[in-house]
């Protein structure tokens, strides 16, 4: 009876652990999808109402939305979605390109490493 109490608290115990751990991980994913406006309401709502993938095309496409927002005339700026989207914004394509290149080729180094061991 005792060991059973104790497998059921260890698993209880390890389910808390991860949804400690999981958490803001997926608040983090849940917030890449919401809008600028429901990022900043308070208090947070952890679904977005309004999901939307634009966050990701304004990444990826930065220099189009960055002109899109220095177009934009002065009633639309404070509500366009690219209000807070900074000039750096659009180096992320170039430097997500470069980690790829270091990751891969630390693969390759490594596995050619492994195999003459």
């Amino acid at each position: 009876m005792r060991s059973r109490k104790r497998k059921v608290g260890l698993a209880v115990a390890a389910i808390l652990v991860g949804l400690w751990v999981l958490a803001p991980l997926i608040w983090m994913a849940d917030m890449t999808i919401m809008t600028e406006r429901e990022i900043h309401t308070r208090p947070p709502n952890p679904v977005p109402i309004n999901a939307t993938l634009n966050n990701y095309y304004y990444v990826f496409n930065a220099a189009a939305a960055l002109a899109e927002r220095q177009t934009a005339g002065e009633g639309s700026f404070a509500r366009s979605a690219v209000y807070f989207l900074p000039q750096i914004a659009t180096e992320i394509p170039s430097a997500l390109g470069n980690s790829v290149l270091v990751a891969l080729s630390m693969v390759v180094i490594n596995v050619i490493g492994a195999t003459m061991a």
